[in-house]
């Protein structure tokens, strides 16, 4: 059990050292951090905004079909 520890470094565990080491060394492409977009404030503000307009153009055009509706139940239309 303690031969793996004790035993003496060979040449073919150097040079596997040595690949292991030149390919963390090309790891820095992937540790980049990538710009920021906008804060979720703002996102979600805008997001809010375009809800709400759309609920409001619902809202009146459900108004317009109860008013037809209406209009014509009294023979207005």
């Amino acid at each position: 059990m303690v031969e793996p520890y004790c035993a003496e470094i060979t040449p073919d565990d150097v040079r596997y050292l040595e690949e292991q080491i030149k390919a963390c060394e090309d790891i820095g492409e992937y540790m980049k951090i990538p710009s920021l977009g906008r804060h979720y404030a703002e996102k979600w503000a805008e997001e809010d905004l375009a809800a709400e307009r759309d609920s409001e153009s619902s809202s009146l055009v459900h108004m317009h079909f109860v008013c037809v509706n209406f209009y014509s139940v009294l023979g207005y239309l």
